[in-house]
């Protein structure tokens, strides 16, 4: 999403010449970083999340996170880590990008 705003910011802004197309190799590296990324910053959720079976009025499968010892620490420490890198992270990107134009 943030490959995309700055893209669309380059556009509105008139230096349509530095837009990322699709054949470069640029872009083909944009794309490659972005998976990569997103594996790596998936791995917590990879890791802790189980599927369980819970008894309700009948048998339901449930995603669960299970955390080891002191489980409050790390379900903390993910939700931060989520928070930042979906959220905090590409805002301070896209701020940064709009800060640097003015």
């Amino acid at each position: 999403m943030v490959v995309i705003a700055i893209e669309r910011h380059q556009v509105l802004l008139g230096s349509l010449p530095k837009v990322l197309s699709p054949k470069s190799l640029s872009s083909a590296w944009v794309i490659v970083s972005i998976w990569l990324l997103a594996a790596i910053f998936s791995l917590p959720h990879f890791i802790f999340n189980r599927v369980v079976f819970r008894q309700t009025y009948r048998c339901v499968k449930r995603c669960e996170a299970l955390y080891p010892k002191p489980a409050r620490f790390y379900s903390r420490a993910i939700t931060l880590f989520t928070v930042g890198t979906q959220y905090l992270g590409p805002l301070v990107i896209i701020g940064k990008m709009v800060d640097d134009k003015r």
